[in-house]
């Protein structure tokens, strides 16, 4: 658990993905998970978020208290 538990909503649908499991198995047919420009992408998908949003810790804190939630839960 990193911080307080805070009064208010609980997110209970949240994800956190460590840079190093970004490549997906081998046979995935979309390719792996990669970083261009600060922007996420499944193989040549965009999925229109920061990489950080999924992957850095301080980030996804920031976010929660930026939003006003409780806790969100991983």
């Amino acid at each position: 658990m990193i911080g307080d538990i805070r009064a208010g909503v609980i997110d209970v649908h949240a994800h956190w993905l460590p840079r190093d499991l970004l490549p997906l198995p081998p046979g995935n047919p979309l390719g792996g998970m990669n970083d261009r420009d600060g922007e996420l992408f499944l193989g040549d998908i965009p999925l229109s978020f920061p990489t950080t949003a999924m992957t850095d810790v301080d980030t996804i804190v920031a976010d929660t208290l930026k939003a006003g939630l409780g806790a969100r839960v991983i």
